[in-house]
């Protein structure tokens, strides 16, 4: 314990890793304690692939992305795939910048990315297709 300004300040010892995502318990469905979730920031900046090693299991729960470097254009588009495997379709991003655009569905056969698996987010269409993607998932011993 330490005093400052008058307060008392406790001094928590937290141990290396006791707060990233490998250090996460998985659930079973119901579990009344539930799951911490686990949230991937991808920024998506040009046309192509930006590929994203597992280094715990997860299963995908929600993706969304929000629109940056201005308006997008026609053909615009962000996906994300479980290496080649689609887990939702395109996501439009032709549109204005900062807003907001959520995958309509998510394909559960892919959801699933094993240790040393590939979380993909590919951008295409015109250079302006730039955003920020969230996937939001869970740790997944089952995989």
């Amino acid at each position: 314990m330490t005093l400052v300004n008058e307060s008392l300040v406790l001094e928590a010892q937290i141990q290396t890793n006791n707060l990233d995502a490998q250090a996460f318990s998985s659930r079973a469905d119901l579990n009344v304690v539930g799951r911490q979730a686990i949230l991937f920031r991808v920024p998506v900046t040009v046309v192509g692939d930006t590929n994203v090693i597992m280094q715990q299991p997860i299963r995908i729960i929600d993706v969304w992305a929000v629109k940056t470097g201005g308006a997008g254009a026609g053909g615009d588009t962000v996906a994300v795939t479980n290496t080649a495997a689609a887990i939702t379709g395109a996501i439009s991003t032709n549109i204005a910048d900062t807003t907001i655009a959520r995958t309509a569905a998510i394909t559960r056969a892919n959801a699933d990315i094993a240790v040393g698996g590939t979380l993909r987010v590919t951008g295409a269409g015109a250079a302006t297709c730039a955003a920020i993607v969230y996937v939001l998932a869970v740790r997944n011993s089952g995989v």
